[in-house]
């Protein structure tokens, strides 16, 4: 029985620490945002044009991630309302 309950308590554990460890979409925006103003920083002292291909790149590809975690605020903000 003993072991049992050892066994129920650790997947509690786990699972809090995994719930601890994801960050809020809020925190997941704004580290989006600094990477964002990061890779403009970098597009802007390109002289290269391999480096300034890589930035444009870096760049859709966090404008994605942000779409994509504006869609997951909306939805979350939905179910929290209703």
């Amino acid at each position: 029985m003993e072991n049992v309950l050892g066994e129920i308590l650790g997947l509690f554990r786990r699972q809090e620490a995994r719930e601890e460890a994801e960050p809020t979409i809020r925190e997941q925006l704004e580290d989006v945002q600094r990477k964002m103003a990061q890779a403009n920083n970098r597009f802007s002292m390109a002289e290269d044009e391999t480096l300034v291909e890589a930035a444009i790149f870096e760049l859709q590809a966090l404008e994605t991630r942000y779409r994509y975690l504006m869609r997951r605020a909306k939805l979350e903000s939905g179910k929290a309302a209703g």
